[in-house]
């Protein structure tokens, strides 16, 4: 397994992209969840806003198994629309969860996209003015804040 994380907060999970006006589908067994009438898989839903953009919450549909075949199902929702189902690590998760968009290699180790690898890339803070660097920036001003010459601090150090 890789050290690679998701930035704090968000869950990595695989998406099985639908169409939002789609009646039914057919889903790998994966994302099922529950039985009879408390069936369900999760969404990825976009948040809605200005300061959402591109962020993801988990939520629960509630789903009628049409069918089953092997390894999968034909469902259909139960009352609201489809969204991006959640396929792969969806194991924990709970309503209103923050995601990330993962893929899933075949060792299973979990590759994340470009934007949430930087995420997780150290940072180092001023502890006079409280201004943060990236490491890059950190190590071109020797470790030092460039405008108080103050020492630069790894967040998330002892």
């Amino acid at each position: 397994m890789s050290d690679i994380r998701p930035p704090v907060g968000l869950a990595p999970v695989q998406l099985l992209r639908l169409n939002p006006r789609l009646s039914a589908a057919s889903v790998p067994d994966s994302a099922i969840a529950g039985c009879g009438p408390g069936t369900f898989v999760w969404i990825a839903d976009p948040v809605q806003g200005p300061k959402g953009a591109g962020r993801l919450v988990a939520r629960r549909l509630a789903v009628v198994v049409l069918a089953r075949s092997d390894g999968g199902a034909r469902i259909r929702p139960n009352g609201a629309p489809f969204g991006d189902v959640i396929v792969r690590g969806q194991e924990s998760l709970r309503t209103g969860d923050g995601l990330v968009e993962a893929h899933w290699l075949p060792d299973g180790d979990v590759e994340l996209p470009a934007a949430a690898r930087a995420a997780q890339a150290p940072r180092y803070r001023c502890p006079a003015c409280g201004m943060t660097f990236s490491a890059a920036e950190a190590a071109r001003n020797g470790f030092n804040d460039p405008m108080d010459g103050a020492r630069l601090v790894r967040e998330g150090a002892p």
